[in-house]
């Protein structure tokens, strides 16, 4: 699993203007860091603190994004 966004020059995947958005390699590792907490589901990942929104991974590696629980 990558942990690191690293640039390469030149670039592969810049090919036209379009491809040369202001994203930061800064904000990428900081989703790239958000994906490599690892929990069984959603009720874990809350337990653990995170918020509803941020981002989890599963232990198959699937991307998930915290959600309300609903109410019992």
């Amino acid at each position: 699993m990558a942990t690191k966004f690293t640039a390469q020059s030149p670039d592969p995947n810049i090919r036209t203007g379009e491809d040369m958005t202001p994203a930061k390699f800064g904000h990428l590792n900081k989703i790239l860091s958000m994906t490599q907490r690892v929990y069984r589901g959603n009720t874990q990942a809350l337990a653990a603190g995170l918020q509803v929104g941020e981002l989890y991974s599963q232990e198959d590696g699937a991307v998930h994004v915290v959600i309300a629980e609903k109410s019992k």
